[in-house]
């Protein structure tokens, strides 16, 4: 997955998902540049079988966590090596979901570019559908019942 993207607003999430507004979270609003560690919107399924969407921490804690601290780079799994990793193995085979996304960013780092500070930073790409339309990405997720309060 990516380092960045963009969330859809409330109703284009209901209205590609046919999820009604019981099921979809009053607290979701368009936001241009998510990072990791930030509240996101996930979609899975509930307990009747239905779609719904949730507020989620982007950045896998997984239950089995008991350090004080969040694992660093914990938003993005390799497919390829998802399925071994002790990080991702129980939540790729039991708890997947989707992250709702109307596009996403990567840099280019063979291509250098400048702020309007005048900083160094690789050039930047946004990536999207054509129509604009929201997209799925796959996510995995977890229930962590750590102490909260302790992350920072």
């Amino acid at each position: 997955m990516c380092g960045r993207y963009v969330t859809p607003e409330e109703a284009e999430m209901e209205r590609f998902w046919h999820i009604g507004s019981r099921n979809s979270g009053l607290w979701i609003n368009r936001v241009y540049n998510v990072a990791p560690t930030t509240q996101v919107p996930m979609v899975l399924l509930n307990e009747a079988g239905e779609q719904e969407v949730l507020p989620a921490r982007w950045g896998l804690i997984p239950f089995w966590w008991k350090k004080a601290t969040p694992p660093t780079f914990s938003f993005n799994a390799r497919s390829e090596e998802a399925a071994t990793k002790l990080m991702w193995r129980q939540a790729i085979k039991i708890q997947r979901c989707l992250m709702p996304a109307v596009g996403w960013y990567e840099w280019n780092e063979k291509e250098p570019a400048v702020t309007r500070a005048g900083r160094p930073v690789n050039q930047p790409y946004y990536h999207h559908a054509a129509d604009n339309q929201v997209q799925a990405i796959a996510g995995l997720r977890s229930t962590w019942t750590g102490r909260m309060d302790r992350i920072c």
